[in-house]
């Protein structure tokens, strides 16, 4: 397992044709049943029959695009192809770009921007991957563009130097009969919930982690009935990326390493140059046991 995430043009790119499909959505209002987002290649245009906008909405996303790694609009000015404005982002912010801008979903208010330093993603990431050591392939079912999905889809995949699957469209039925030993699905309640429903039995070996919301205990039960090995629970937020863990729905969830309790609703983390963070708050109320149990 690495000690030091980097990112690669892969990384750019399949972050930015997220994210702009994503915003191009917004904008637009319509959902994406079938993948088409998928579809897209590093040669797919900007403008062209897939990406049709209009010049307000070039400007939109670049802004977008540029302020995710910590960049400014103009950094694909003159830029016509998904590939080229990865190419371009990458170049300008490295392998380890020093922030990353997620959007919060709007669940709880209006939609805002989060800035979390990539340091701090990286331990959260390299935290998660030290419980992961013996995985041999990570499938993802959430978009990685958002802070659980760059976390579970982009990050520990390079922790873990294995390989990445996009899974995200598939039919509960056509991704459980795709799954083999040793492989960890990133996953959230909903979808978690289909594959129960499915009723089909995993193959051997399978890990699954949910994230961006509670997961119902009888949905996980459903699942382990089912042959799932595992299921590792995260608790967090947009605002705070990963908290807390627990590996049964009976079991308290213990604060993640890369957090330091400070009273009953704040904490701070180490930054890279050894200090701590200025205090945070945390979203939710929680009813501490311990130092570490909540």
């Amino acid at each position: 397992m690495r000690q030091h995430i980097d990112l690669c043009y892969d990384d750019y790119f399949r972050l930015l044709r997220a994210l702009v499909f994503a915003e191009i959505k917004r904008l637009r209002q319509f959902s994406d049943i079938f993948g088409d987002e998928l579809r897209l290649s590093p040669q797919s245009a900007i403008g062209g029959e897939t990406l049709a906008i209009s010049a307000e909405e070039f400007d939109h996303l670049a802004r977008r695009a540029g302020s995710f790694f910590g960049l400014q609009a103009d950094s694909v000015t003159g830029l016509t192809t998904l590939g080229a404005w990865a190419r371009a982002l990458y170049e300008l912010a490295g392998p380890r770009p020093a922030t990353i801008t997620f959007a919060t979903s709007g669940s709880t208010g209006e939609p805002k921007s989060i800035t979390r330093d990539y340091y701090s993603l990286t331990r959260d990431a390299l935290y998660l991957a030290k419980m992961l050591v013996d995985r041999q392939r990570v499938l993802g079912l959430v978009p990685p563009h958002h802070i659980y999905g760059f976390i579970h889809t982009v990050l520990i995949p390079r922790a873990l130097v294995v390989p990445f699957v996009d899974c995200r469209f598939q039919p509960p039925a056509a991704l459980i009969e795709g799954m083999v030993a040793g492989d960890l699905v990133m996953g959230f309640p909903h979808i978690w919930r289909l594959c129960a429903d499915a009723g089909l039995v995993f193959p051997a070996g399978v890990i699954g982690m949910t994230s961006t919301g509670p997961c119902p205990a009888e949905v996980i039960h459903s699942l382990k009935q089912q042959g799932l090995a595992a299921m590792i629970e995260i608790y967090g937020s947009s605002e705070n990326g990963a908290i807390g863990h627990r590996a049964s729905p009976e079991d308290p969830l213990t604060l993640m390493e890369t957090w330091r309790r400070q009273g009953d609703d704040h904490f701070v983390r180490e930054l890279e140059d050894g200090g701590l963070s200025a205090p945070e708050a945390f979203q939710d109320a929680l009813d501490w046991l311990d130092d570490k149990r909540f």
